[in-house]
């Protein structure tokens, strides 16, 4: 985001005349022979469409992100280290480029909440 801030002329903590918003819809677990998918460890990539609006123009472009995971116990947790060496393909969601890089439809499911009385 940053980068995109400055394509834009804009500083890094944003500005009035430069709006971005991000929508995750597909994602996919990296595993290739050198940095396959452990049991507390994985490297997640979410494919994601941009939108940004600068005064009247708009602009909507793909990016994808991949973080190295590590499991605590309990929950997942970004891992310390350098993030993945090879970026992974941005193709646009819920194309056939998207699924023949390995992405797959997110699911978004609310979380289940019980209450004892």
């Amino acid at each position: 985001m940053t980068e995109l801030l400055a394509d834009f002329g804009a500083p890094a903590t944003g500005s009035a005349n430069v709006a971005m918003s991000a929508a995750p819809s597909m994602g996919l677990l990296k595993s290739t022979a050198d940095q396959a998918v452990g049991n507390d460890w994985a490297v997640p990539c979410l494919d994601m469409t941009v939108d940004i609006v600068r005064g009247n123009q708009n602009t909507q472009i793909t990016i994808a992100d991949c973080q190295r995971m590590v499991w605590n116990g309990t929950r997942w947790l970004v891992a310390a280290g350098a993030e993945p060496a090879v970026p992974p393909a941005a193709p646009w969601p819920s194309t056939d480029a998207a699924y023949e890089a390995g992405y797959r439809d997110l699911e978004f499911r609310r979380p289940v909440v019980t209450t004892s009385n």
